[in-house]
């Protein structure tokens, strides 16, 4: 249980390894040894990372298909007929998307706002369900151009809207307005940051624990721990950063944050720029 990953512990070994192993051969040996090491570690690690987030999203997606034919049999039974139309044409497009979600995946460049809409499509009767105001700050006539892994950064986003919807939930009691989400995107020189921030109570575990694999502060059995840590490594394959953002005064200053959502969880995705 450390807060230092994998691969930091195997360049700090290489570098043991060079300091106190004098006679070159040996060196270039054991070296030789430790590079096999990590490179069937990061081998194994992409293999998990793509089973592990495909499967949270066929989880997340699975959830709102299991709600829609609920609702189905709710309509059909109280013959409510133009529902009834609208649960099936949303069931049906759900249905189709799942392939998108879970296929294999390569970095190209693609507008922001597609993986964003991609991304809310599932949760568009779950946010009207749970009563949760959705605040689009951004400019969505723009392109914002992105390099990056197409359908796992969906998967990002949902895993992020889908711990913003059960915190809002955890602590509806106690917000002063209704449950809202706030979404803003900043261009800069080489990076595209997408901000979303909601107007909870924020996060109560460290940054680094909190990207950490199986660590939760959900009830037991609603959470497995895996979501920001799946989250974390996706941005650094598509070299972008996942910022988890509790400095209030930067919330404020630098992301322009309105002020009910300074005490909430925010969270910065930030994505290389698409070349032209």
């Amino acid at each position: 249980d450390t807060t230092v990953n994998a691969n930091i512990l195997i360049d700090k070994t290489k570098e043991k390894i060079s300091k106190y192993i004098k006679d070159s051969k040996n060196q270039k040996e054991v070296l030789g040894l430790i590079e096999k090491v990590e490179e069937n570690y990061n081998s194994v690690k992409d293999i998990v990372l793509k089973s592990s987030g495909a499967g949270l999203a066929y989880s997340l997606v699975m959830h709102e298909i299991e709600k829609m034919i609920s609702s189905l049999e709710m309509s059909v039974k109280h013959k409510d007929f133009d529902e009834l139309q609208e649960i099936s044409i949303a069931l049906s497009s759900a249905i189709d998307n799942i392939t998108s979600l879970l296929s294999n995946d390569k970095v190209k460049n693609i507008s922001i706002l597609e993986i964003i809409n991609k991304a809310f499509y599932f949760f568009k009767r779950r946010f009207h369900k749970h009563e949760i105001e959705i605040i689009k700050q951004y400019d969505e006539k723009k392109s914002y151009s992105v390099s990056c892994l197409n359908s796992l950064s969906v998967n990002v986003i949902m895993n992020i809207l889908d711990n913003s919807i059960y915190w809002l939930g955890y602590w509806k009691k106690d917000l002063e307005t209704n449950a809202k989400i706030y979404i803003d995107i900043i261009e800069k020189e080489h990076f595209v940051d997408l901000i979303m921030a909601d107007n909870g109570k924020g996060f109560y575990i460290s940054e680094d624990i909190a990207k950490l694999p199986f660590k939760t502060t959900k009830e037991e059995n609603l959470g497995k721990g895996l979501g920001l840590y799946f989250v974390n490594e996706i941005m650094k394959q598509n070299n972008g950063m996942f910022k988890i953002i509790t400095n209030k005064t930067y919330k404020k200053e630098d992301l322009h944050l309105p002020d009910n959502f300074v005490n909430g969880a925010t969270i910065v995705l930030q994505f290389p720029k698409g070349k032209i």
